[in-house]
């Protein structure tokens, strides 16, 4: 096995970066946001925290040992009960990412068929499975750009927000420019099928 070389990053300032970049940094808390764009729209994948029922990524903390993308995929891989089997770093260098020094995330593009697919798979192996899993999701829900950018306000309405810890990050990253590169890098035959 290879070493992992990581370094701190030592700005707040949020970045608009790639996967690629993620592998080559260590942050306290990584997460993943799968996103998917149909007919011109784009839908974030968030979950609903089983304990306080806000709205959250699907992510947890860096241990000593990842980079950022790694860890933010077996964050991901713990929290969505594995719905898109393992995942492979390699595979997503080229996806984009928001990175600052507390949190890198990587946003997942995938085909419109885990629209739906994707919260019914997750609601099917909670039921189902016999073991316990280590979820701390409830379940997962889509939200368009819009209620994406509600639930990130600051003064979000408490029936639905998103974490405080996580929110002001979101809030700030994802602006237009962000956006934008969602909708560039974006190609039906690229995302995750």
């Amino acid at each position: 096995m290879s070493k992992i070389t990581t370094s701190k990053i030592t700005t707040s300032k949020i970045t608009i970066t790639l996967g690629s970049h993620l592998a080559k940094v260590q942050t306290p808390r990584a997460a993943v946001v799968p996103y998917v764009i149909m007919e011109g729209e784009i839908f974030f994948l968030l979950g609903q925290d089983h304990q306080s029922g806000d709205i959250t990524d699907l992510g947890g903390g860096v241990k000593k040992y990842e980079s950022t993308l790694a860890a933010a995929l077996r964050e991901f891989e713990e929290e969505s009960d594995e719905i898109l089997g393992r995942l492979n770093p390699n595979d997503f260098v080229c996806s984009v990412a928001l990175l600052n020094d507390q949190m890198g995330v990587l946003f997942i593009p995938l085909t419109e068929k885990w629209y739906t697919d994707a919260p019914k798979l997750f609601e099917d192996r909670k039921k189902f499975q016999r073991k316990k899993t280590h979820s701390e999701i409830d379940r997962l829900i889509w939200f368009n750009k819009e209620d994406f950018q509600r639930i990130t306000k600051p003064e979000a309405s408490a029936k639905t927000k998103m974490w405080k810890r996580i929110r002001k990050f979101y809030h700030q990253g994802c602006g237009d420019k962000f956006h934008q590169a969602l909708y560039l890098t974006y190609h039906p035959r690229i995302a995750l099928a």
